[in-house]
């Protein structure tokens, strides 16, 4: 599946790329992509009732978990390295984290913006530098993502 260069991606082409379950899905749109390089992202809105999990998560003073965010700049790095041609219907796995700072709560009604930039590229490994901004570009969260690129025939199936 190609990525067609018309903004915002929808969430029903990311999930043919991204192999998650809906719930475990936190982007809802990709606002911009250089393939190999940038990606942009809009987490999800988790006022959602697919998220109703949520709701447990510090309920009387509800934040986003710091490793929610995690994840969502996990799968915007993704987006970016699996449209390269050589990651084509192949799969990106989380590998490592380095240098993290969480400098903001994100709250359930925030809209937060995902940004993956490409650092490092070597045959099956990539590394980003990300952050997760808020509506009033204040940083959320911040830090560097590692990810290994391995073929769908060694994830294991249902």
């Amino acid at each position: 599946m190609e990525f067609d260069n018309i903004f915002p991606i929808k969430r029903e082409l990311i999930e043919e790329r991204v192999p998650h379950g809906r719930r475990f899905l936190f982007l809802d749109e990709v606002l911009e992509l250089d393939v190999g390089k940038k990606a942009v992202a809009k987490l999800s809105d988790f006022t959602r009732a697919e998220y109703d999990w949520m709701e447990d998560h510090f309920p009387s003073f509800r934040v986003d978990p710091a490793s929610i965010l995690v994840e969502a700049l996990a799968e915007v790095s993704g987006i970016a390295m699996l449209g390269l041609s050589q990651n084509r219907d192949k799969i990106a796995v989380l590998t490592g984290l380095d240098k993290w700072r969480f400098r903001k709560f994100a709250l359930p009604t925030n809209h937060i913006t995902l940004e993956a930039n490409m650092l490092r590229i070597r045959s099956k490994f990539g590394r980003f530098q990300t952050k997760a901004l808020s509506e009033n570009v204040a940083v959320v969260a911040e830090g560097v993502i590692d990810l290994t690129i391995i073929e769908r025939s060694q994830f294991p199936s249902k």
